[in-house]
């Protein structure tokens, strides 16, 4: 949830100390109404934006976890730039293998190309803010 401090007696340690603890704003009175109405709908339209990218991220984790132990491992060497052959000499499988473990892997995550693949492992290694 957003913070907005506002103080008659604040001063700039006062401030910095808040804005460190995760405060979005430190107004001090006096203050005009349209300056903390234009601070609120900034919080608002933030914690919306936070929350749409955190849904975002838990889908794209839930995804993920859908794919079996195989389909994660062929998932994560294609992630990383690994060849099919690579790939198949590394788990002891067949390379026929590999193609129909990535297939599914790129139909389970919806992606249509290496790039796409690429992006979501980078994606879902990123933090939630």
């Amino acid at each position: 949830m957003p913070i907005i401090f506002i103080s008659g007696h604040g001063d700039i340690p006062m401030a910095v100390e808040a804005m460190r603890h995760g405060a979005l704003d430190f107004i001090r009175k006096p203050f005009r109404e349209q300056d903390i109405l234009d601070r609120i709908n900034e919080a608002l339209t933030q914690e919306m934006l936070t929350h749409q990218y955190r849904l975002e991220h838990q889908a794209l984790l839930d995804k993920i976890a859908s794919l079996s132990l195989r389909e994660k491992q062929i998932f994560m060497k294609v992630a990383a730039g690994e060849m099919n052959k690579s790939i198949a000499i590394d788990l002891e499988i067949s390379e026929r293998t590999v193609e129909v473990h990535r297939s599914q892997v790129m139909k389970k995550l919806k992606v249509r190309t290496l790039a796409q693949l690429v992006n979501l492992k980078l994606q879902s290694e990123l933090t939630q803010p």
